[in-house]
């Protein structure tokens, strides 16, 4: 994957690891304490920056992400735990969106033993703003995300798409998400899955609030987790908070084991229970990667869940 690699070890720039030269020189940056990235009008962005964060103790981080008018930017946000080590990463991010800003926001965390996350993330969206995010979760030990976003000016877009994939007994994901709809004519979509293994839990709450001036709304939220075992446990709660009219919102959440019907017709053809039972996670799953706009971020995605890119 052709990216701009930005490294951080524990929350510290590593220079030598990175590709700091090939950033454009007009992105204003600071990495003294945390990252803080400034996209003026004038960069041109071809390719995605790539912040890989490593760790092997506790470390409290920020971010900070301005996008100005009219342009637009891809990011990947990567974690990795360098040992099975208990310790804590806690992350605070806040990203600006400017009149006709574009941002692509990619978030993935490796599977890890031991590490315990909490990350945070503000989203303000300005005028024909479009935000665009993936979260995945690979299996951490104990994951927690709050993210809210703030459609604060007229004909704003936002998309919220994850993936989280548990298969251990002490593996645990939590989703806090809050979209708020403040000006008239916005856009947002919520759409998150999960596949739970073992005696692994997930815990996903959702909410839109559409204020009293926010006319000409349309929302959809959904969250969906197959199950791969009786005792695996999931709790969703999507909600909707409604003050305006002339809006167009739905919500829903749906908790399903796996067919065993599709399971005996692809065993039927000939292939073994490992490669059926793969084959229809993948085709699960499919409709959150597919709707990844990048094909060699989607290809990365993939290839990282084990999942067949063909879906």
């Amino acid at each position: 994957m052709k990216a701009i690699s930005l490294v951080f070890l524990n929350g510290t720039f590593v220079a030598e690891q990175s590709m700091l030269s090939a950033l454009p020189s007009d992105v204003a940056f600071d990495f003294t304490k945390g990252v803080s990235l400034h996209f003026p009008k004038t960069v041109m962005m071809d390719i995605p920056i790539h912040l890989l964060f490593l760790t092997n103790k506790n470390v409290v981080f920020q971010k900070k992400i301005i996008v100005a008018e009219n342009v637009q930017v891809s990011i990947i946000e990567e974690h990795v735990m360098l040992q099975a080590v208990a310790c804590a990463v806690e992350m605070t991010a806040e990203i600006v969106l400017e009149k006709l800003a574009h941002c692509y926001y990619y978030k993935k965390h490796n599977k890890t033993q031991g590490g315990h996350y909490l990350n945070s993330l503000q989203v303000i969206q300005k005028n024909q703003s479009h935000f665009a995010m993936w979260t995945s979760d690979m299996g951490t030990t104990d994951l927690k995300q709050q993210v809210d976003v703030v459609l604060q000016e007229s004909h704003a877009t936002c998309q919220l798409h994850g993936l989280y994939a548990l298969n251990d007994d002490q593996e645990s994901h939590q989703q806090d998400i809050k979209i708020e709809h403040v000006a008239p004519h916005g856009t947002s979509a919520m759409f998150f899955k999960g596949i739970l293994d073992q005696q692994s839990r997930a815990n996903f709450k959702g909410k839109v609030h559409v204020h009293k001036t926010a006319t000409q709304t349309k929302a959809l939220q959904a969250n969906h987790t197959l199950l791969l075992s009786h005792k695996a446990e999931v709790r969703t709660q999507p909600e909707l908070e409604i003050h305006a009219e002339d809006i167009q919102c739905a919500h829903g959440a749906t908790v399903s084991e796996v067919d065993d019907a599709a399971l005996f017709y692809l065993r039927s053809r000939g292939m073994n229970k490992d490669n059926a039972l793969r084959m229809l996670i993948s085709a699960f799953t499919a409709e959150v990667m597919h709707k990844i706009p990048h094909h060699d971020i989607k290809r990365y995605f993939m290839k990282e869940l084990g999942l067949y890119e063909e879906y």
